[in-house]
């Protein structure tokens, strides 16, 4: 499965979070929500009223959250879901092992969704540090614990698409599932604490359900 990941779905995942951070909302302009990719087409005169303090604040909003679910998804769970039901991953199992096979799921899913995050920063950050001339070194590691806390709940809503993945081995559902969930939690603001028990459970309950039901049967 790991050699099956087409890597230029995750070029796309990443391009897509980098998209959706430039449509956040940053000004209000002639009483409309404005976002810093319209200033950039139609008020570039306004960029030099930019700090980064302004700008970054709109890196992991409202835009970033619908899409994410799907971003993260996208490069293992159609393929995960179509093993499952075709019954391929027997094959791979048998190569690997019992035991590798399960953790191999879970590794693969959570570095890609690790990847995604990563990279999405990164750009959105290197293409600002080109914009306005700012010092990238000191951007990159810019509001640290933000950073850290959004790539903490990404991991946990990996662990919803890929639970509801080796649940149903649907990729419809997978994907919708997560967005709904994701959907209703965002605005809860959990804990550093409450997100990272989450996400265990998850993965482990994915791990669970991957012996039950797919190596046992």
């Amino acid at each position: 499965m790991t050699a099956r990941i087409e890597k230029h779905t995750i070029l796309s995942a990443v391009i897509l979070l980098w998209i959706s951070s430039l449509f956040s909302n940053v000004r209000i302009i002639n009483g409309n929500d404005t976002s810093f990719v319209e200033i950039l087409l139609f008020y570039p005169r306004l960029l030099n009223q930019f700090s980064y303090d302004m700008i970054a604040t709109m890196e992991y909003e409202d835009w970033y959250f619908f899409v994410m679910p799907v971003c993260i998804s996208l490069p293992m769970i159609p393929i995960l879901c179509k093993e499952l039901r075709s019954g391929y991953y027997k094959f791979i199992k048998l190569r690997m092992g019992d035991k590798y096979f399960v953790v191999q799921i879970l590794v693969t899913h959570f570095i890609i969704a690790g990847i995604v995050f990563i990279l999405s920063t990164l750009a959105f950050r290197f293409f600002l540090s080109i914009l306005f001339g700012w010092n990238l070194k000191k951007i990159i590691f810019f509001q640290l614990q933000k950073t850290m806390y959004n790539l903490l709940y990404l991991f946990m809503i990996s662990g919803t698409s890929i639970i509801l993945a080796v649940t149903t081995a649907d990729v419809y559902i997978s994907l919708t599932g997560s967005f709904v969930i994701n959907y209703i939690i965002y605005s809860k603001s959990l804990s550093v604490g409450q997100i990272f028990i989450i996400t265990i459970i998850l993965y482990l309950l994915t791990a669970y359900i991957v012996k039950k039901r797919w190596i046992k049967c």
